[in-house]
């Protein structure tokens, strides 16, 4: 028989992204009978239902409950052997507990940094709903995993994947608009360390993509689109249509350009998927999933950055070769296909 997942989506934000990539997974996997739970359609109705209540706090509790019932129901109909819940879904122990009692394994996928806490109050913050897991997965390691672990939580690290049905090599970019040509490409948000960085960089071709960069008059020009959040179509394109990609780390802090991070972010695999060569920030972390200089080169200050750029784009064989090479290693071992596997064998759902 086959094993039963079901998926419980949270409401928006970085873990949908990654959520809607592991649905996309589960739906191709046809050894897998799979569902998804997708709590967004239910919080906007209830918020519209439940409108009358005296105040937010009330609320928010009812909406809560509410979905927690709907999921419940899902658990009932469907009879999943496991349960994944993602990063800041509105679940609570008492749906967990509810989950455990039928007899199905109940685990977590925490890709967000811990030390950052839910915007919307209904979303429980983690530290009040870990205990309750059969297993809790995590993007970090050190101080986060280390924690965890001396706590007696059943945590593991897994970190996040590239979907090669939504990001993959573009063989012929000719009728691409050539808004998406450049030398080097970046897409994501103006996090203050990025904004730093890139006005050491403005000597440079560099198409900046995602909300908010045009904003900054130093960065202006190099700001492309309409400044709305970039889609899985679009930015293959753009990706394909570059030279390199770079990769910065986003950091929490003021007046650092450059972190040491205990996580990789998704882009670390969209990049490789799209077969180019990636330029990422010196992190630890990197080394356990690329070799360096053969699928990946780091910087770790503004000069070596620069450096490595001018090299990069002087030389096409290496970049070709650093894509390549890149290419491959994500292919046969950072799809989330893997990931669920992975996440399967942990759980002894294999």
């Amino acid at each position: 028989m086959k094993p039963r997942i079901l998926l419980v989506l949270p409401l928006t934000g970085g873990s949908l992204i990654v959520g809607m990539h592991v649905a996309d997974a589960l739906m191709q996997m046809e050894d897998i009978d799979s569902e998804i739970f997708q709590t967004q359609p239910l919080y906007d109705l209830y918020t519209r239902s439940f409108r009358h209540l005296s105040n937010e706090t009330a609320t928010g509790r009812t909406i809560l409950a509410h979905i927690n019932l709907a999921a419940m129901g899902k658990v009932v109909d469907f009879k999943p052997d496991l349960v994944l819940v993602m990063a800041l879904a509105p679940i609570t122990p008492w749906f967990i507990e509810r989950v455990k009692e039928l007899g199905a394994i109940i685990a977590h996928w925490y890709i967000e940094n811990f030390r950052y806490f839910p915007q919307n109050p209904i979303v429980p913050k983690w530290q009040t709903i870990v205990p309750y897991y059969n297993y809790f997965f995590t993007v970090q390691k050190g101080d986060f995993l280390e924690g965890l672990k001396s706590k007696g939580v059943n945590s593991h690290y897994l970190p996040t994947a590239c979907n090669p049905r939504l990001h993959n090599i573009i063989k012929d970019t000719s009728p691409f608009s050539s808004k998406y040509f450049s030398d080097i490409c970046f897409v994501g948000s103006p996090y203050p360390n990025r904004i730093e960085l890139f006005e050491h960089l403005t000597e440079f071709n560099i198409s900046l993509w995602g909300p908010g960069w045009s904003e900054f008059a130093e960065l202006r020009s190099s700001a492309q689109g309409d400044g709305t959040l970039i889609n899985y179509d679009e930015e293959s394109k753009i990706l394909n249509g570059s030279k390199i990609g770079l990769n910065i780390h986003s950091t929490l802090y003021q007046g650092t350009m450059i972190e040491r991070c205990d996580f990789l972010n998704p882009r670390v695999f969209t990049i490789a998927a799209c077969g180019i060569a990636q330029l990422v920030d010196d992190q630890d972390l990197i080394k356990e999933v690329f070799e360096l200089e053969k699928d990946i080169i780091t910087y770790n200050n503004v000069e070596t950055l620069k450096s490595q750029l001018r090299y990069l784009l002087n030389n096409n064989e290496v970049r070709e070769s650093l894509a390549r090479s890149a290419y491959i290693k994500v292919m046969e071992e950072h799809t989330y296909d893997h990931r669920i596997r992975e996440m399967m064998h942990i759980v002894n759902l294999t």
